[in-house]
């Protein structure tokens, strides 16, 4: 046998994690394990991991088989191999599992859910949110972004009302790296109704990140909206909820703790029941666009 893979007695720590959410009880094999133990503490050697395994997972598991998992990990991206051979978890795949442990989180607290491209012509569909409003208007934005990457062609458009103009503050890291790209990779243009000393200050910073926007648009204030290629999505607030947003606007001429709070409350203060509706339909967003566009140029 090659000295080089030969175990000395196993002498493993104490691990950080005696199971984590994506693996089940009972599925313990030996990829997972390795998931584990780095999970908890990094970067090891092959030697370290297996220690920790034998010792506290399963002391059947074999020297080689973990080697064999670990260089199985590092084939698909899911480990990094420093200059000292040891191993930690691939940051990039952490962020991955992240973005879809957090989809699947805003995914679920709508009732139903179907992917928006694959939606036929002339369909429409109501999804209703309880919890914070927020939540329906973050995954609004993912079905957003989906359409946005779906979309083909060499002129990638996104056309927006948004009664106030959504402080970025509010929205997650995720949502705002991806308005972004859509701003400044593509053509993205809002028209806000409002003309608040607040809704041109929110305007500015999107302006910032590539998005054409106009404040005083007189254009229907009576949902947040987006139109991509063929696809209308509306974000319905209760009026309980439009008013307190209204007011904080109204109230607060410059952007501070005071406004940002104000704003926040409205939309992650409490509970309300909010709907989000999705529509396929060439000819109505096409008209919506239109309206959308000439207000903003």
């Amino acid at each position: 046998m090659d000295k080089a893979i030969q175990p000395p007695k196993p002498s493993g720590r104490e691990p950080a994690f005696s199971e984590l959410p994506l693996i089940k009880s009972g599925e313990r094999n030996t990829k997972n394990l390795v998931i584990m133990v780095l999970a908890g503490e990094w970067p090891l050697s092959v030697q370290d991991i297996y220690d920790t395994i034998h010792e506290n997972y399963d002391p059947k598991v074999t020297y080689q088989g973990v080697r064999k998992a670990v260089l199985q990990l590092i084939g698909q991206g899911i480990l990094e191999k420093n200059a000292k051979g040891q191993f930690k978890i691939s940051h990039k795949w952490a962020e991955s599992i992240n973005r879809f442990s957090e989809e699947i989180r805003v995914t679920t607290t709508a009732e139903g859910g179907s992917e928006i491209t694959s939606m036929p012509q002339y369909y429409s569909r109501s999804y209703e949110f309880e919890g914070k409003p927020a939540e329906a208007y973050y995954w609004a934005a993912m079905q957003l972004v989906k359409a946005w990457e779906a979309d083909k062609s060499r002129r990638k458009l996104v056309t927006c009302i948004q009664p106030h103009a959504i402080p970025l503050t509010i929205i997650k890291n995720q949502e705002y790296c991806a308005l972004k790209k859509i701003s400044s990779d593509g053509d993205h243009y809002i028209a806000c109704p409002s003309n608040t000393a607040l809704d041109k200050l929110f305007v500015g910073v999107f302006t910032q990140i590539g998005a054409k926007t106009k404040t005083g648009c007189k254009i229907s204030k009576k949902c947040d909206l987006a139109v991509i290629n063929d696809y209308i999505i509306e974000i319905y607030f209760p009026n309980a909820i439009r008013k307190k947003i209204d007011d904080a606007f109204k109230k607060n001429k410059k952007i501070d703790d005071k406004a940002i709070a104000a704003i926040h409350d409205s939309l992650i203060g409490s509970d309300a029941k909010s709907r989000v509706v999705i529509t396929r339909n060439r000819e109505i967003a096409e008209k919506i666009r239109k309206k959308i566009l000439a207000e903003v140029h």
